[in-house]
């Protein structure tokens, strides 16, 4: 899990666990949380996308999760991130 602005970040790889007990059995995923509700779980969740998703959004606008966003810069982090994680550019 990192950390890019106020969020919480996880990487799913295929194979791990997620959400309510589901094994992630598609091409590997990133989920959203926001830290400061639920600190104990890593935050309240906020949004799931495929890292494939992810890696070809454009970075000029940030990322939009209802009713919060990620800005231009920590979207390019978040590509980063995803790319040293094994995800492809």
């Amino acid at each position: 899990m990192i950390r890019v602005e106020h969020f919480n970040i996880r990487w799913v790889d295929t194979g791990d666990q997620y959400g309510a007990g589901l094994t992630n059995s598609q091409a590997p995923m990133v989920e959203f949380y926001q830290p400061l509700q639920a600190p104990e779980v890593g935050g309240l969740f906020l949004a799931r996308y495929l890292a494939s998703r992810l890696l070809k959004a454009k970075t000029d606008q940030g990322l939009y999760m209802e009713p919060v966003s990620l800005s231009p810069e920590g979207l390019r982090q978040v590509q980063e991130w995803i790319i040293d994680c094994g995800g492809q550019e």
